[in-house]
This record gives structure tokens, C-alpha cells and sequence, in this order.
């Protein structure tokens, strides 16, 4: 075993140039470790967007779909409506016709007394 004090020094210089170098070598590690983490974080996020982003998407297109029809239903009820309004209008204006007519037929005229049997 030397005595010597120079050993010493350098020894423990080497020593302390040793971990600085590891401590350095960590944090250098540690913050690639770290910005690997938020990158992988990221990625996952992104990834999950998108599928929220597919999913959304395909829901709005069932929608409008389902629009499309609906309005399609109440184009052909409105139509529908039209023509039984039209029907129940000339249905009226005939029964009317042929109330007149009956009643011209046996010479009854409404709200007349003459030629009236009633």
C-alpha cells in the first residue's frame, strides 16, 4: 500500500470525475426516457382521436342518412296530405252536387216553399 497523497487526490479526482460522468450519463438518459414517454403519450392520444374522430364520423353519416329518409317520409305524407285534402274537397263539392240534383229531381228546393212537398 503507497502512501503516497498525489494517489490519493487523483484516485479520488477519477472518483468524482466517474460520477459525475454517470450522473450526467442518467439525467442525459433519464430526459430520453422522458421525451420517449410524452412521444408514446402523444401517439396513443393521436391514436385515440382518430378512432374517435372514425366513430364520429360514421354516426354523423348514419344520422344523415337517417335524415334523408325522414325527410323523404314527410315530403311523401305531405304529398299524401295534399291529395286526400284535394279528394275530401271534391268528394264535398260532388255530395253537394248530387244533393242538389236529388232534390231538383223530386222539385224540392231548399229553403223554398214553393214546389216543396215538405
Amino acid at each position: 500500500m503507497d502512501n503516497n497523497p498525489t494517489e490519493g487526490v487523483a484516485s479520488a479526482a477519477m472518483e468524482s470525475s466517474s460520477q459525475q460522468e454517470e450522473e450526467e450519463f442518467s439525467i442525459d438518459a433519464l430526459l430520453k426516457n422522458l421525451e420517449v414517454f410524452q412521444r408514446r403519450q402523444q401517439l396513443e392520444t393521436l391514436e385515440r382521436i382518430i378512432m374517435e374522430n372514425s366513430w364520429l364520423e360514421h354516426h354523423i353519416a348514419r344520422h344523415r342518412e337517417s335524415l334523408s329518409r325522414t325527410t323523404k317520409v314527410l315530403q311523401d305524407v305531405y304529398k299524401a296530405v295534399a291529395l286526400i285534402q284535394n279528394a275530401v274537397e271534391r268528394c264535398r263539392r260532388e255530395e253537394s252536387e248530387a244533393d242538389r240534383a236529388w232534390l231538383a229531381f223530386w222539385g224540392i228546393r231548399r229553403g223554398g216553399h214553393q214546389g216543396s212537398w215538405i
